[in-house]
């Protein structure tokens, strides 16, 4: 499976699962002292047994893009349009 990411905005990529896109992956900005995340989220409900790798869950959560990146094993990151 080969992920790439499509810039949308400052802090926002759609991630595209050979032609599809089938989730977001989005920063939460500083709030108070906690550290900025970034969030992964599959678009469309899907049961465990049919989500793609490496999501165990609808969701992850990481602290820094760079994490996100490595963990979705991105290869490429495409501006938008």
């Amino acid at each position: 499976m080969t992920y790439t990411l499509v810039r949308l905005a400052s802090g926002s990529y759609d991630v595209d699962l050979d032609g599809g896109i089938i989730a977001s992956l989005v920063l939460e900005p500083k709030q108070g002292r906690s550290a900025s995340r970034w969030h992964v989220e599959l678009l469309e409900a899907t049961p465990r047994a049919k989500r793609p790798a490496p999501f165990s869950d609808q969701t992850h959560t990481f602290s820094s893009f760079e994490e996100a990146v490595s963990w979705l094993g991105v290869k490429e990151v495409a501006p938008g349009e």
